[in-house]
């Protein structure tokens, strides 16, 4: 017979992660790290350093990097830390990142790597895709569709390349 009280879903001491990033819960973090070690993996593969990333906590990312994090660990579905930055423009965390050892040419499940996220999410800002350039990202990577970043930039940006280009 199924027990009632029992949750469905097995509770994930990790679940927590993303809030305590997200709102600089920063004792309980520390703790939760110091329990479960820098790359502790919530239920969706990823890390504090991956949360930091996304909400742009600069100096996190740099202490989480300090402490040892894994720069280029990557999540269920392929994203490492700067796929993370690139889906909010975080030039700050990723320049850290990419100073630290992280790879701007890993790829997702799709096979896209951070260049073709932060193309997808640049919103005509090139700050970070100019980053990721300058750091070795490779404009020319095919994805599992036979695109590359350098495809999307055309279709997307034609206009602002045009006048980049001209510069």
């Amino acid at each position: 017979m199924e027990n009632k009280n029992r949750p469905l879903i097995p509770y994930d001491s990790l679940r927590r992660m993303r809030s305590l990033v997200q709102r600089d819960a920063m004792e309980e973090l520390t703790h939760m790290l110091e329990d479960h070690g820098v790359d502790a993996k919530d239920s969706d593969g990823r890390t504090a350093l991956m949360h930091a990333s996304f909400f742009g906590k600069d100096e996190l990312v740099a202490s989480l990097i300090e402490q040892g994090a894994d720069v280029n660990h990557q999540d269920k579905i392929g994203y490492c830390a700067l796929h993370h930055c690139s889906l909010e423009m975080r030039t700050g965390a990723a320049l850290l990142l990419l100073n630290n050892h992280a790879d701007p040419n890993l790829m997702d499940e799709h096979d896209n790597g951070p260049l073709w996220v932060a193309l997808m999410n640049s919103k005509g800002n090139f700050d970070l895709v100019k980053l990721l350039i300058e750091h070795g990202a490779d404009p020319e990577i095919e994805n599992l569709y036979e695109r590359t970043p350098e495809d999307l930039a055309e279709t997307l940006y034609k206009k602002e390349l045009d006048e980049l280009l001209e510069d």
